[in-house]
Parts: C-alpha cells; sequence; structure tokens
C-alpha cells in the first residue's frame, strides 16, 4: 500500500454541543414550579427558555451570547391583572411630576396657548398628596363644563359639593361625565405614545397583562404590526 496514507483521529466521549441563543449563568434563577427550585443557569433558544440548571449546562450548550448575572435573581414576568394602557393625544399633559396647583395651571396655560381657541386640555398623573397646597385642584381653580347646581349625582358616582352646597369642581368615579364632551383623537395621533407605553411595563418586569377597557380592533391592529 505504498504512497497511501491513512489518518485516524478516535474521538472517545466527544458530544457536539447544541446551539442556543442565550446563556444566564451565575444567579438565583427562580423558576416557579411546584417545588419553587432555584438554578444558576438558564438556556434560551428562539425566544424560550429550554433548559435550566447548574453549571453543567455551560458545557452542553454554546450559546451565541452569554449573560453573568453576577448572583442577582431572575424570575418569570409579572402578570397585571388590571392595566390601562393608553396613548396621549396632543391635548394631552402629564401630570405625574406636578408638584403644586400654581403648576398645573401654568401647564395648562401653555397647553391652551399651543392648541389655541376652544380645544379641550386633558391630563393625568397628579396626587394631592405631592402637591404643595395639600389639596386637589377645585372649580375655582379650573372650569367645569356643562354641570350646574340643578344636574343629579350619576348612578354610581358623586358630583361634589362644599359645605355650602355649592359645586366644587370634583367628580368622583364617573370621569365619562366630562369625557363624554371630549372629542375622540385619531390613532394614529395615540399610537406612537401607546406603543412606548407598552414597551415601558417592561422594565418593570409586567410581561403580560389585562386592559380594561380596551377595543378588540385597536389590540388587532398592535399584534399585527408588532407581534
Amino acid at each position: 500500500m505504498s504512497g497511501t496514507f491513512f489518518s485516524l483521529a478516535l474521538l472517545i466521549g466527544f458530544t457536539a454541543k447544541e446551539p442556543a441563543d442565550l446563556l444566564l449563568f451565575n444567579g438565583r434563577i427562580f423558576s416557579a414550579n411546584e417545588k419553587l427550585a432555584t438554578h444558576s443557569v438558564m438556556v434560551v433558544t428562539d425566544g424560550k427558555i429550554v433548559a435550566v440548571g447548574d453549571a453543567s449546562l455551560k458545557s452542553r450548550f454554546n450559546a451565541q451570547d452569554s449573560v453573568d448575572l453576577r448572583g442577582k435573581l431572575l424570575i418569570p414576568g409579572f402578570n397585571d391583572t388590571h392595566q390601562h394602557v393608553f396613548g396621549r393625544s396632543n391635548r394631552y399633559i402629564a401630570l405625574d411630576d406636578v408638584r403644586s396647583i400654581r403648576e398645573l395651571k401654568d401647564l395648562v396655560r401653555s397647553k391652551a396657548t399651543e392648541l389655541g381657541e376652544e380645544e379641550w386640555i386633558t391630563g393625568y398623573g397628579w396626587a394631592k398628596d405631592d402637591l404643595a397646597e395639600k389639596r386637589r385642584s377645585l372649580r375655582w381653580d379650573f372650569d367645569l363644563a356643562e354641570i350646574n347646581l340643578n344636574t343629579p349625582d350619576p348612578e354610581g358616582g358623586i358630583i361634589e359639593r362644599d359645605k355650602t352646597g355649592k359645586l366644587n369642581g370634583t367628580i368622583r368615579e364617573r370621569q365619562n361625565i366630562i369625557g363624554r364632551l371630549v372629542p375622540d383623537p385619531a390613532w394614529d395621533e395615540l399610537k406612537p405614545s401607546f406603543i412606548t407605553n407598552l414597551r415601558g411595563l417592561l422594565k418593570f418586569g409586567i410581561t403580560s397583562f389585562i386592559q380594561a377597557g380596551a377595543t378588540v380592533e385597536q389590540w388587532q391592529g398592535v399584534y399585527a404590526e408588532f407581534g
């Protein structure tokens, strides 16, 4: 067999690693199973968890990316059973950081200048305990639309009055008394901030939720575009 060479490689105990997209290691990974077990390594492929276990998984899988959890706790995503995710129209003012009624009035005044006359202005997020005045804004701070002393309390709601019987500008549990007067904004106007607010839930670990008062058509459009 002159001129012929043979090469033989013996692979003893060799097993090819399984491909994976992501490997998270060195953590406290809560599995939420019946035993409430924790693990140190988790493997993800195609957006799904394919394995959880100990450090031996690192030699079993060949992951494209890996994350050292540095001992931190990793838990399943939360499901929020009652959410009101909404988009913000051009008339909307974010009031989460407002710290006084004076500041609130300044924001309304600025928005009124921006929108022009005969436009509605809406806002959300303020809390009276955060305001310097330690009270909510009343009718003497803002106008109250289409409600007078003869307007009866709506079913399940209250139109508040002061000690003399005068309207103080607060409506409880029946926002639609005023909301019905505000024109509905177009979906294209709401969509950018709506998607931003949806994605903002992820940083709080909320990966699913029940939306209160949503329409099927609205969500079908979101799923069709973003999945």
